[in-house]
């Protein structure tokens, strides 16, 4: 009875009409069923990409000419690490090793000269050589950590031998070689895991094209509705079967990669349900901007399949020049993985919220006030061709 007191101009039996007639097109057209059934598989193949959360076995090669205790200590070491993956080839030379590292086969290579443990021993500092393949950012960066963090153990673990060799006990050696302790706290993905920042904000994306396709198609000319009232009622269609299938992946495909929100289902729900609306704004709005129906698909549907990489979510925006970063914050899906950073790994309520709302809430102002003007303009058009 509300709706109907500030919307008096929708016929609610056509509202209704279009509500029934889009739920029974998505569930019984096949080429929706075969839209929603791709939404899910593509999905679920993204979370399963990353099902092993970090980056696992990567082939190094180690080439130890000194093979002393101390370079098979550091060999020992590199291999505890999960990063790494030995392989168990012979290199005469380390062009050979180098070799396997441009053909791909390697991801790096350690090399261990014949001095390295004469010139510890001698009071010189050991050198070792990494070489990794930083042309996967994620692979070279990965590696190079592992076998940088192992070889300052290894390095503490021999200042501290030497400085007890000369009479410091073992409390003041461990000052002297580190003096400063570091305490990390890392928050919202402590393991530094690559499915917890990425399977969301994938998942989330699919879901996000795939309700501005469903909303954009009612407005080309071979599917759109009679009148508003049944287009409102298929955009009303749209946007429950998108909060199913949105709640689907927060309690059922998260829950299975060990993702399920820390925060209350109504926390969930509001959220989700103010990110579909604003899609479907989105839509609408587009189509109101640019008068051919067609144009405004293409436009939306690329407006769409730029999120992720605008929102901040794989690239900080900050960084980003100016007009792409005011891109990425008109568009709904920045403001929606900004909270669902929040309220998946922190128990929250929404009243903890207040600075994602306000961006939904400054979103949808400009939708709305885009919408008017643009309807008002096709009106004012109209009715000059008519007088003319």
């Amino acid at each position: 009875m509300l709706l109907k007191y500030f919307i008096p101009r929708v016929s609610w039996p056509l509202f209704r009409r279009g509500l029934r007639d889009q739920l029974h097109r998505l569930a019984t057209r096949r080429r929706y069923q075969l839209m929603i059934f791709l939404l899910l598989v593509m999905s679920w193949l993204a979370m399963e990409v990353y099902h092993t959360m970090v980056v696992q076995g990567l082939p190094l090669a180690i080439v130890d000419h000194d093979n002393s205790k101390i370079s098979r200590t550091v060999k020992e070491y590199i291999l505890a690490n999960r990063e790494v993956r030995l392989v168990d080839v012979s290199f005469r030379t380390l062009a050979e090793a180098e070799g396997m590292l441009v053909s791909g086969e390697l991801a790096g290579v350690v090399y261990i000269p014949a001095d390295f443990s004469a010139d510890i021993k001698k009071g010189r500092k050991g050198t070792v050589v990494v070489s990794v393949d930083m042309s996967n950012i994620l692979i070279g960066k990965n590696l190079y950590k592992a076998v940088a963090r192992t070889l300052t153990t290894v390095s503490v673990g021999i200042q501290m031998t030497v400085v007890k060799k000369m009479g410091e006990q073992k409390n003041q050696a461990m000052a002297r070689v580190l003096p400063i302790a570091v305490n990390e706290f890392s928050n919202f993905n402590p393991g530094a895991n690559y499915g917890i920042y990425l399977i969301p904000g994938l998942l989330f994306f699919f879901l996000h094209v795939f309700i501005l396709i469903l909303c954009v198609t009612l407005y080309l000319p071979p599917f759109r509705p009679a009148t508003d009232a049944e287009l409102a009622g298929g955009l009303a269609a749209n946007f429950l079967v998108s909060l199913v299938v949105g709640l689907l992946f927060f309690y059922v495909f998260l829950p299975y990669e060990n993702l399920p929100p820390e925060s209350p289902f109504y926390v969930v729900l509001v959220n989700l349900a103010v990110f579909l609306l604003l899609d479907i704004m989105l839509a609408a709005g587009m189509n109101q901007l640019i008068p051919l129906p067609m144009m405004a698909f293409e436009a939306t549907i690329v407006m769409g399949m730029l999120s992720l990489m605008i929102c901040g979510v794989t690239w900080p925006a900050d960084t980003m020049p100016p007009l792409i970063a005011l891109l990425g914050k008109i568009i709904p899906f920045t403001p929606f993985m900004v909270g669902s950073r929040m309220y998946m790994h922190y128990p929250i309520g929404l009243g903890e919220m207040g600075v994602v709302f306000r961006q939904f809430a400054g979103q949808a102002v400009f939708y709305a006030v885009v919408i008017a003007i643009c309807v008002a303009v096709r009106r004012a058009v109209r009715r000059a061709r008519a007088k003319g």
